[in-house]
């Protein structure tokens, strides 16, 4: 009797646990080959989104008398784009109604000067890669997933519930405007000394160096956009004795790269408080020091939380700007092109303009000096 030998189809244990093995030495050989891509990925598209942002305010600006759009503004009206120069939030002059602040209409933003009728689309605002690919509005409307968790709206709503108003704003905002250029709605603000220190509409025919002048910056995410928090116990910017300290997401407002240079007459912690003339005969606003950046681009700061447009040291603002590209931001510049950049190349090249053009009266600003040949720079100062 002949006995059929029987055929084996399937894989021994070993076999199988060296497959494993194998797949497994592939993954992770993989793995990191495709998170690079996604990162180069991500960097692209927040390049070609800040170009397009650039490109669309060069179209406004045709269509505006060379103006720049103002970075916001608080709207007379429930719909359009009416304000008042001399209107507060909250209040509308020009209708001769002063309104309370929850029957205000919140805020209207650059933005929404671009995408308002179709023109831009709202996703080309975003920043991928970053949390829910933009900072949030500060007032998000009836949506809750547009807010963050320890977001406050100017209502006194909290992040995940609805909101009464909804900012004229893009859902998400990856990327700031550059406040030198394109101002906020200060258009009547008088300095501690009763001179007239104003916010100004600029024209892009002012700005000299089109090709070195940032226009659009991208932000930073720490903490969930909690980098573009600012603190507010009822009284503004800074909380009242006794009052609860609560998170608002001031991403309507532009990066402010300018402060007060050391001895101005008049003093202050802003651009509207500083006189007309310096101790000494310099200038009123400056770019950060180098030691002055230095010691504030540390960790610990780097995922500090919010106020830092009015922060005493100025080199702290600079870390509202991304650094998510191995330590670079995209920046948009006022002649269209984009680079990407660290921030101390920024301050270093001056590449936020020679002057802040966006305040009245002298506004020639002081930094990094020119050596020798257009390339080198005196960044010791």
């Amino acid at each position: 009797m002949t006995r059929t030998a029987r055929t084996r189809t399937g894989f021994t244990l070993i076999e199988l646990l060296v497959v494993i093995a194998i797949i497994a030495l592939l993954i992770g050989i993989l793995l990191p080959a495709l998170g690079s891509a996604r990162q180069s990925a991500w960097a692209t598209v927040a390049g070609v989104n800040a170009r397009s942002t650039a490109q669309a305010l060069a179209i406004y600006n045709t269509d505006s008398k060379d103006f720049y759009p103002l970075a916001y503004w608080y709207p007379n009206e429930e719909q359009g784009y009416a304000y008042d120069d001399a209107q507060q939030y909250g209040s509308s002059t020009a209708s001769g109604v002063t309104t309370t602040e929850g029957e205000s209409f919140g805020y209207a933003h650059w933005s929404y000067a671009l995408f308002d009728g179709g023109n831009v689309p709202t996703d080309a605002f975003e920043s991928p890669g970053t949390t829910n690919r933009g900072a949030p509005r500060t007032n998000w409307g009836t949506d809750p997933n547009d807010s963050e968790s320890w977001q406050v709206s100017d209502f006194g709503n909290g992040g995940g519930e609805t909101c009464p108003v909804e900012d004229r704003q893009v859902p998400r905002i990856g990327f700031t405007v550059n406040g030198a250029i394109v101002p906020r709605n200060k258009l009547n603000e008088i300095n501690e000394e009763g001179s007239p220190r104003q916010n100004v509409r600029v024209k892009s025919s002012q700005i000299e160096f089109l090709g070195r002048t940032i226009l659009v910056g991208e932000m930073r995410d720490s903490l969930s956009w909690n980098s573009w928090a600012g603190a507010d116990g009822g009284g503004g910017d800074t909380p009242e004795p006794g009052r609860v300290v609560q998170q608002k997401s001031k991403s309507h407002r532009p990066f402010v790269p300018f402060g007060p240079s050391v001895g101005s007459i008049g003093g202050g912690s802003d651009e509207y408080s500083v006189g007309t003339g310096a101790i000494g005969g310099a200038v009123p606003f400056r770019y950060p020091s180098k030691a002055d950046f230095e010691t504030a681009n540390n960790e610990a700061n780097r995922t500090i939380q919010g106020q830092l447009w009015e922060s005493s040291t100025l080199a702290q603002r600079y870390l509202l700007l991304s650094t998510q590209h191995a330590d670079k931001g995209n920046y948009a510049f006022t002649d269209g092109h984009v680079e990407r950049l660290e921030i101390a190349d920024t301050i270093k090249n001056r590449n936020w303009g020679e002057r802040f053009y966006s305040i009245s009266g002298e506004n020639e600003v002081i930094g990094p000096r020119r050596v020798g040949n257009r390339d080198r720079w005196d960044w010791d100062d």
